[in-house]
């Protein structure tokens, strides 16, 4: 979980210093023909322009931990409906896991409970459609929770003491969000 949180937090590193507007710095432009300065034109263009890139994309951002949650929402999303071990999920997972059933609930504290529950009990057809279906840059994170799913089947990140979200509880039921 540890290298998921390091290459995490690299990739959202990168991607937030690619995204960013820098104004260049042009000194000396003269119009050759004229004789007369054009820096100061084009640097107010320039700043202007950067300035509205930058406005533009702030209020689109997330801050690192929402991008952390989705981040990782995200893997989950792509786990859960595509993969094929549970190797793969528990690495996603922050043991110990709940599991609620309409009618029970099962607590998974190591890799090997979950291998033994099977996927098979896990990845139900509500929990699969739910996952697919969630927009998981719309989630909302509160109290250090974010939920990928729907009302009724959803999987349930919570902050680590790592620092990195991680699959807590599972809620499935027999009912859906479909109509």
């Amino acid at each position: 979980m540890k290298k998921l949180t390091i290459l995490t937090a690299g990739l959202l590193a990168a991607a937030q210093l690619t995204a960013c507007a820098f104004p260049s710095k042009l000194t000396g432009l003269t119009n050759p023909q004229t004789g007369t300065g054009q820096k100061d034109t084009v640097a107010a263009e320039e700043t202007a322009e950067s300035e509205e890139v930058m406005e533009s994309s702030e209020g689109e951002e997330p801050d690192l931990e929402t991008a952390l949650f989705w981040s990782i929402g995200s893997t989950v999303q792509m786990e859960i409906t595509t993969g094929l071990t549970t190797e793969y999920l528990a690495n996603l997972c922050a043991f110990p896991v709940t599991v609620h059933f309409d009618d029970k609930e099962v607590v998974l504290e190591t890799e090997a409970d979950l291998e033994e529950l099977g996927l098979e009990e896990l990845y139900t057809d509500g929990l699969l459609e739910a996952v697919k279906n969630c927009d998981i840059e719309s989630q909302k994170i509160q109290n250090n929770r974010m939920v990928v799913g729907d009302d009724f089947n959803c999987v349930v990140l919570e902050m680590e003491d790592s620092g990195s979200p991680g699959i807590k509880e599972f809620y499935l039921s027999d009912e859906t969000g479909l109509d």
